[in-house]
């Protein structure tokens, strides 16, 4: 579910949302526990299975005509990324096809009466169609045919506006789409019982009320580019996420519908929740970062020391400092009870390559940087001194943990794996298990710690793509993750 978009739920951890992101829900969850040495072994709190349990996202930005109404509009089918979805509109409940190995790029549904909610879609690969019967979705390869009764024409034009036409081309009646948002264009339009199905090139999915002109947002998602900025609320069933689009997004993981957004003017690539949930920070690809209060997205600071992309922010867990880890093998320590003025406090300036991921300790004495060079080192926290004593490294209980290096992580990279095959990682707050995504687009799940070579593990689809981000959420009920370049 990538590149424009969020998803949530995982039977297939793909996305939840996010054409990029997604959410799942989970057989058993433990009671919070910190990694490291005080880790309680509690097997019989383990996660045993995660379940797609919902997508944000719809693929606008350069397909069409790609979203439809099924039984009698009670549901409606579109895609994003590798994943066919059916949404029932009463429920807002969401089933999935997840047999394509590429990008959706083309969905519609068969008129005859003969064949009624049968579903055929496209992917990016040469002659490989699917048709799909939302009941029990079946391969077909080749083609796929189909004969359609045309009852009116619905017109779109720049600038959002949907006209009716009937077939003698008298307009019958003009629709603005009332979203409160400027529109850039739609891209696919659908007529049910007395209603209009809009997509947008903006990933949005609105239908519109025929007598009332009424509009109602379905489906929001991110817009063209890939999506890394991934954290979940310390304490609620809340997500964020920020963009290669500019926009940084609050999701409510519960309702499973946007909150709120900003666009930032800038792509963005981290995120990350203060430990009291009051404020987030976003990493820029420009090397600036920014500090938002959660409740407005307004700006309480900002700063830019460095001129490369920010890989990862993290705050400390007492509050005092955020870690701002970039692509110019550094980590700048910030002070953060000196108000917006953002002082640096210290650096580690013996990183060997840009930075992937980085953990606090939960003293927040000490932070683990992974790097692209491969190499896990530990630094001191606020002066950057890098900790070389294995036995003290040893004794560290950490915060949370991302690393995908380490012997705890030592499982999670397949055989005849590339180093840059494993993406992301987290570890559930129970401690008791991890989430991975790779280059494959899967979602994988393990015990942990993993520290036997080609660990057993399940696998989830529904990416196209890389994935990019993987976060469980505060009580381990949900994994999120989020898509590179699904919609390329």
């Amino acid at each position: 579910m990538e590149r424009s978009g969020v998803v949530v739920g995982l039977d297939m951890t793909t996305e939840i949302g996010f054409d990029k992101e997604m959410i799942g829900s989970i057989d058993k969850v433990g009671d919070p526990l910190l990694v490291g040495g005080d880790r309680v072994q509690d097997r019989e709190s383990a996660i045993t299975e995660i379940v797609l349990e919902h997508i944000f996202g719809y693929r606008g930005f350069d397909c069409r005509n790609n979203l439809h109404y099924l039984n009698e509009g009670t549901d409606i089918v579109f895609h994003t990324a590798a994943a066919g979805i059916v949404q029932n509109l009463s429920s807002g409940l969401q089933s999935f096809y997840v047999e394509h190995t590429d990008d959706i790029l083309c969905l519609t549904v068969n008129q005859h009466p003969k064949y009624k909610n049968v579903v055929a879609t496209g992917q990016i690969a040469p002659d490989l169609f699917h048709a799909e019967d939302p009941g029990k979705p079946q391969y077909i390869a080749q083609e796929a045919h189909f004969s359609l009764e045309v009852h009116c024409i619905v017109r779109t034009k720049e600038g959002g506006a949907v006209k009716l036409w009937d077939q003698e081309m008298k307009r019958c009646r003009p629709f603005q789409l009332e979203t409160g948002r400027l529109l850039d264009c739609v891209r696919s339009v659908c007529r049910g019982k007395g209603k209009i199905l809009v997509g947008t090139k903006d990933g949005e999915i609105i239908e519109v009320g025929e007598k009332n002109a009424a509009s109602n947002s379905l489906i929001n998602g991110h817009m063209e580019g890939e999506i890394w900025g991934l954290a979940t609320h310390p304490s609620k069933d809340l997500l964020i996420s920020a963009s290669d689009d500019g926009t940084t997004r609050i999701w409510d993981l519960a309702d499973k519908k946007l909150l709120n957004k900003v666009n930032l003017g800038f792509g963005a690539k981290c995120a990350a929740y203060s430990p009291d949930g009051e404020m987030v920070a976003i990493g820029m690809k420009n090397g600036e970062f920014v500090i938002l209060l959660v409740n407005s997205l307004k700006v309480w600071g900002k700063k830019r020391d460095r001129s490369a992309a920010i890989h990862d922010v993290s705050f400390s867990p007492n509050s005092m400092f955020l870690a701002v880890g970039s692509a110019e093998n550094t980590v700048d320590f910030y002070d953060l009870t000196q108000g917006p003025t953002l002082n640096r406090t210290g650096y580690c300036k013996d990183i060997p390559s840009f930075v992937i991921q980085m953990d606090f300790s939960a003293d927040s004495k000490h932070i683990q940087v992974s790097t692209g060079a491969y190499k896990r080192q530990v630094n001191e926290v606020p002066s950057g001194k890098q900790v070389t004593d294995q036995a003290l490294i040893e004794k560290i209980t950490w915060a949370t943990w991302t690393s995908i290096l380490g012997d705890e992580v030592l499982g999670i990279w397949p055989r005849n794996a590339d180093k840059a095959d494993v993406n992301c990682a987290c570890v559930s707050h129970a401690g008791l298990n991890l989430v991975t995504g790779d280059d494959f687009g899967l979602v994988k799940l393990f015990d942990f710690p993993c520290t036997e070579k080609y660990a057993k593990h399940k696998r989830y689809f529904g990416h196209s793509a890389h994935v990019t981000n993987v976060r469980f959420s505060h009580d381990d009920k949900y994994v999120i993750s989020a898509g590179g370049d699904d919609c390329r």
